[in-house]
């Protein structure tokens, strides 16, 4: 039987590995399948017993659970906008940012870094955590997937996804540690606790991948600029660790070094279900000199908002969440891409009590990939505009900066 589960988490996962080009009709279809019924069968996975974070979920009363399933599963089929919760950001300490060990039937984890550097390079990467608690003896199984992209002006130089046993994770509990390593591949994140301050917390990424033909290894420092922070959404806690974060290292692509040189972010988020009742996300970063807004907006049906969240972060001080009726997201310029009508610009508002924000970003380029069943779409984007608060204004003029659009069905 665990080998069985642990067999159906692969398979959820196999869509992990980033190529161009869309699942079959048939590959999608069996996936979804599979999602519902591993959430059917870990339906108490759906009422989250975290009402803050660190606090292990209580004993959940799984027929209220199931019944919220299905009206959660009924809601694809309505058309009027069901209620999101609103999203509150809170404080964070060190183990918000560390791993959290699998309290529920089925648990998903990740952090997601990214990166856009002075010489043209970007970079996303992500270690994702799949896994669940044995009903009949100690312990969790599961599968950890690392997925890295590389960017060179905008366009798709490299991306490939490793899959590696969760009993080769190394992990702690109480402060940022992540190792993971199987043969010629690794990923190590961890906090530095003898530089970083209360103010400016510094994380140690490296990774290696040999894929094929390609030797791609990396060492880069992230230093955070401002306060990070988190919140409980709908499938879960996430936030982001480094809203914004100075980042420097090396990156050697087959035998050659390259300095890097720019701006990242670092984001977590855990005990996550799969949001089968929802219809997709846009979400990105608009960042200035001393500014970085973080917005998300989730979407019920292709035309129909369910929730929006935008959070207004300043260097060396601490975040401002914004009121969801006081800013406006429009999509537009539709164009087909990898099958779907999808935007390729958006223009931003903000007027809030000492805030205000404009901001146009107009696609440069796209570049669609698969997570399990769901179709993703990051795009790097040219920003102009102005973010104002209080008495300071700064220009945003022709800077590249990256977002993303999934759809989940």
């Amino acid at each position: 039987m665990c080998k069985l589960q642990e067999n159906i988490i692969y398979l959820l996962f196999y869509g992990l590995e980033i190529k161009e080009g869309p699942f079959t009709n048939l590959r999608k279809k069996s996936l979804i399948g599979l999602i519902l019924l591993i959430l059917i069968i870990n339906c108490s996975n759906f009422t989250s017993g975290y009402h803050k974070p660190f606090t292990k979920p209580e004993v959940k009363d799984t027929s209220i659970a199931f019944n919220d399933f299905l009206s959660q599963l009924c809601s694809r089929c309505i058309f009027y906008p069901i209620p999101y919760p609103p999203y509150e950001p809170q404080d964070i300490d060190l183990r918000d940012a560390a791993y959290h060990k699998s309290y529920d039937r089925l648990h998903m984890e990740w952090w997601f870094l990214e990166d856009i550097f002075d010489n043209g390079y970007s970079t996303a990467f992500t270690i994702i955590i799949l896994s669940r608690e044995q009903i009949f003896s100690k312990g969790d199984i599961g599968s950890c997937f690392f997925a890295v992209s590389l960017y060179k002006d905008t366009e798709l130089e490299f991306s490939t996804m490793v899959k590696f046993p969760l009993e080769d994770l190394i992990a702690s509990q109480e402060l940022p540690l992540i190792k993971i390593s199987e043969g010629e591949n690794s990923f190590i994140m961890e906090f530095d606790n003898n530089r970083s301050t209360n103010d400016h917390w510094i994380f140690n990424v490296s990774f290696k991948i040999n894929d094929k033909e390609t030797n791609l290894t990396s060492n880069l420092t992230f230093t955070g600029t401002t306060k990070g922070y988190a919140g409980q959404t709908l499938g879960g806690w996430y936030g982001p660790i480094l809203p914004k974060a100075d980042v420097k290292g090396v990156l050697t692509l087959n035998n050659e070094e390259i300095n890097m040189n720019g701006l990242g972010y670092l984001e977590h988020g855990w005990n996550i279900t799969f949001p089968i009742w929802e219809y997709g996300w846009y979400f990105g970063k608009i960042i200035s000199d001393s500014f970085c807004l973080l917005w998300g907006r989730m979407m019920q049906t292709r035309w129909n908002e369910q929730g929006r969240a935008a959070i207004l972060s300043k260097d060396g001080s601490g975040y401002i969440n914004i009121n969801p009726k006081n800013f406006s997201f429009k999509p537009t310029n539709y164009k087909f891409n990898n099958g779907k009508l999808i935007p390729a610009k958006y223009i931003f508002n903000i007027t809030d009590p000492g805030i205000s924000i404009n901001v146009t970003m107009e696609a440069i380029n796209i570049n669609h990939f698969g997570i399990a069943s769901f179709d993703c779409w990051r795009y790097h984007v040219l920003v102009n505009g102005q973010i104002t608060y209080g008495n300071t204004t700064e220009i945003i003029k022709n800077k590249i900066q990256i977002m993303g659009f999934v759809s989940f069905r």
